[in-house]
């Protein structure tokens, strides 16, 4: 500030007023980046402090709330957290009771208060499952079995049924038609290779219902006005729920729908 005092001076009779001021104008910008990226860097420094302090050290008690560390993340000491039951992952900084709580709560009230051997018992399963499952399906055939239950567990909730139901009622029914139809142990051997267990079911339809709602938003954005009717429910465990319904005009199908 002292060196702009300076050039402040200079006589604005003479003529190298134009030059005191391009002077000045000058060292004020200089002066002015070099604040600025002291304070960048200053910032830079508190935030990769804050965020080794936000780190939290995983805890194997988290499969209270239903949560357990991925297995590619074992060697890690901060993994994220993935919950068991609808393959939400949580980031490390994310990873505390409260929020792992909070999630169990709303998302899987069903499984709140089970014991720690219940927890235990079903991330054994899902584990034994996952492998089971890589260790006997070849690669080609792994995204035509996923994408077949996917489909089949959209159809099971079009119908409102159970989760279970694919697995103790549909796969059998699959088995004896391709042992029938097709004839032989290899047909009924890939019938049995889609994945349709109770949790499994449960993964899929969490998916299904975050791509379908991603896809509505992104119609409504591109639409050019909607209606909308709001209207709210009582489900079977007593909650109330909002129900949206809206109308808009769809420009893939070129025609109005409703949602």
């Amino acid at each position: 500030m002292a060196e702009l005092a300076t050039l402040s001076t200079v006589d604005s009779r003479s003529g190298d007023w134009y030059i005191s001021y391009y002077c000045s104008v000058t060292a004020l910008v200089h002066f002015t980046l070099d604040n600025f990226k002291e304070e960048k860097e200053a910032s830079k420094k508190d935030a990769s402090s804050s965020h080794k302090k936000r780190r939290k050290r995983w805890n194997d008690e988290h499969i209270l709330f239903g949560f357990f560390r991925p297995v590619h993340e074992a060697s890690n000491p901060f993994p994220p957290g993935k919950c068991l039951f609808c393959n939400a992952t949580y980031t490390n900084e994310n990873v505390v009771p409260s929020k792992l709580a909070r999630h169990l709560k709303k998302k899987h009230r069903e499984h709140q208060n089970k014991s720690k051997q219940f927890f235990e018992a079903t991330l054994e399963a899902y584990l034994k499952q996952q492998s089971t499952f890589k260790s006997q399906v070849k690669p080609s055939d792994m995204k035509s079995l996923t994408l077949a239950s996917l489909k089949m567990t959209h159809i099971s909730l079009q119908k409102k049924k159970s989760f279970t139901e694919l697995e103790n009622v549909v796969l059998p029914c699959l088995e004896v038609a391709a042992d029938l139809i097709h004839g032989g142990k290899d047909a009924v051997k890939k019938v049995k290779q889609i994945p349709l267990s109770d949790t499994t079911i449960r993964r899929r339809s969490v998916m299904l219902a975050d791509d379908l709602k991603e896809q509505l938003v992104k119609k409504l954005r591109l639409a050019a006005s909607f209606g909308i009717q709001l209207d709210e429910t009582t489900d079977i465990a007593r909650e109330t729920q909002l129900i949206v319904y809206c109308r808009f005009p769809d420009l893939e199908e070129k025609t109005i729908v409703e949602q």
